[in-house]
């Protein structure tokens, strides 16, 4: 008898369908009766598409082993729990001192807090740090990381590197900015670094030319770390226009990459991958002002730190309203991609939490920045067709190789310092440009309408506007007050949370079950779900500081909570929502 897939083990049936995207997976389940019961009767291929679903993959650092049903359950779980907003418990982050200097986050499992200098407490003289709990009686070891000097800000790749890495001015007298290198793990300098301490910029000669005091010297500075790349964004307001620049290195060699881009105005960039990473710029000419996402490729080193980096596509917003001002932007995502190549065992150290089997994917995660939010892996899809096929000699992957898009733009976008363009990957001879040319050279311009209204969700606040305040993501998720109709004008406290989910697989999973049942909506226990497919619009008032009305379609599901909470800011990660209340107490609700 001739063998048909019906009379193959079970066992070969999973091992064929663990070998096909997990996104085809929910179609092979409407093929057949054998198919449908085969897919649901494997363990392996349910915690796959349980994955998929969450957006969460496997943590390949968890040294407990469970099971695959042991994760399966711990997943659905999870995930169930945040739906229904009903935590597993609440407690307060114990040794937790809210610093002056408002220097605090939450980086994979781990809080760190800024440690005030008792000799003036507007600087910080170092960083106290301590893994999360799991557990509602776990107590927490507060470790403190010192490297005498006072640190502005800090940056962190756990996950990747075991690093965290500290900007510091040079000397009490802030001459100028250091980026020092540590191993958190041990607080030792860092292994992979051949440079731990990094001179950035030089503060010296701007605070002679401004006539501004030493005490007066309060910079911005932001630090995003991916795969060997290490920007810095450093913004002085009472210096400006002389200190306002991105600083783009690697950390591993201690070298700069490029000619610092100057003139920025956002204090932060988002990487999509190891290699791109994009930033929000805006121009206030009276009476029109306007905003622009630029995006940047990164080739590999080595480089001479001499080229200047020039943007390889600009993503366009809707006109501002005459005489609007954009004051600043700022831009989150969590958790940052990874360079393949550069990933090493060395990141298990202090890396994922040892707990905890499944992480969420990079590529999965949420932006936000500018009051909207989109996917990563969508922004990178709409902007990969523009690379050029080869920059410095390293080859771009390209989503459409035959796309004609990228034809109408150069074959490089790295201009050296004599003003000649390296041609690399390039059929035509150098081209000799001045330095005014580099300027000068044509970037692709993507309309608003071209990309923006349903790849992005424009965030209201219930009352005809949208938020001001960007709020830290997790994955697909993201938590904002809850606003209340009787209750406009209240800023600091409010007493309902509203988790909003653009996780890919469960709003993918929320609308089928919509269509099947032609319901949108349910209560749960602790909490209320709705999926939103219905766009958000802004109209033109006011409030709207676009010369035109604004429509976003991405949809998305929200939990609002029924239990009230005393907050002044939140904060979250994949298992956790945290909230600083009165009197700078910081309390935890875990979700597993």
């Amino acid at each position: 008898m001739r063998p048909t897939l019906q009379t193959l083990p079970l066992e070969i049936i999973t091992m064929i369908f663990t070998h096909l995207p997990i996104s085809s997976l929910p179609a092979c389940l409407r093929t057949s009766r054998f198919i449908h019961s085969a897919i649901k009767e494997s363990l392996e291929l349910q915690y796959a598409l349980e994955k998929d679903k969450a957006g969460v993959e496997d943590n390949r650092f968890d040294r407990s082993k469970p099971s695959i049903s042991e994760k399966l359950n711990l997943l659905k779980e999870r995930e169930d729990a945040w739906k229904t907003f009903n935590y597993k418990f609440m407690r307060e982050l114990e040794g937790f001192e809210l610093p002056k200097s408002d220097m605090f986050n939450v980086i994979a499992d781990t809080i760190f807090v800024g440690r005030d200098d008792p000799r003036n407490p507007k600087l910080t003289s170092a960083l106290k740090f301590a893994r999360l709990p799991v557990d509602s009686e776990e107590p927490m070891a507060w470790e403190t990381l010192d490297v005498g000097k006072s640190i502005i800000t800090f940056g962190a790749a756990l996950e990747e590197h075991d690093l965290i890495a500290l900007a510091c001015y040079r000397s009490p007298s802030r001459e100028g900015i250091d980026i020092i290198l540590r191993r958190l793990s041990t607080q030792s300098k860092h292994p992979y670094a051949q440079k731990n301490i990094i001179p950035v910029c030089n503060l010296e000669l701007e605070q002679l030319l401004a006539d501004v005091n030493v005490e007066d010297i309060k910079p911005w500075v932001s630090i995003d770390i991916c795969g060997e790349n290490l920007i810095i964004c450093v913004e002085c307001y009472n210096l400006e226009p002389l200190m306002k620049s991105i600083y783009i290195l690697n950390w591993k060699t201690g070298e700069m990459k490029f000619k610092p881009i100057k003139d920025m105005n956002c204090p932060n960039v988002i990487f999509l991958r190891h290699d791109i990473f994009v930033k929000m710029q805006f121009t206030n000419d009276r009476p029109f002002s306007e905003v622009i996402m630029e995006t940047y490729h990164l080739p590999q080193s080595p480089l001479t730190g001499e080229d200047d980096l020039i943007p390889f596509v600009h993503l366009g917003f809707p006109e501002l309203r005459e005489y609007v001002e954009v004051t600043g932007t700022r831009c989150r995502g969590d958790p940052s991609p990874k360079d393949p190549l550069s990933i090493r065992p060395l990141g298990s150290q202090y890396g994922l939490s040892q707990q905890r089997p499944f992480c969420n994917r990079a590529e999965d995660s949420l932006l936000i920045t500018y009051s909207f939010v989109m996917h990563r892996d969508k922004l990178l899809d709409i902007v990969q067709p523009y690379l050029p096929p080869v920059t410095n000699s390293f080859p771009a992957h390209r989503t459409d190789p035959t796309s004609t898009t990228s034809a109408q733009i150069p074959s490089t976008h790295l201009v050296t310092d004599n003003g000649s363009e390296d041609s690399a990957g390039s059929d035509t001879d150098d081209e000799m440009l001045t330095e005014d040319s580099v300027s000068e050279i044509e970037v692709p311009l993507l309309s608003w309408s071209q990309w923006g209204p349903h790849n992005t969700r424009w965030i209201e606040n219930g009352h005809g506007d949208f938020f001001r305040d960007i709020y830290p993501t997790s994955g697909g998720r993201f938590v904002i007050p809850y606003p209340q109709a009787d209750d406009v004008q209240r800023y600091l406290y409010w007493d309902i949370l509203q988790v909003m989910d653009f996780g890919k697989g469960r709003v993918r999973d929320a609308i089928a079950t919509w269509r099947n049942d032609g319901t949108s909506s349910g209560q749960e226990e602790n909490g209320n779900w709705e999926l939103v497919t219905a766009p958000t619009v802004l109209n033109q008032n006011e409030n709207n500081p676009f010369n035109e009305t604004i429509r976003s379609y991405l949809p998305y599901t929200h939990t609002i909570s029924k239990e009230e909470f005393r907050i002044c800011a939140q904060f979250l990660d994949e298992e956790r929502v945290m909230f600083l209340g009165e009197e700078n107490s910081c309390s935890m609700l875990y979700f597993g």
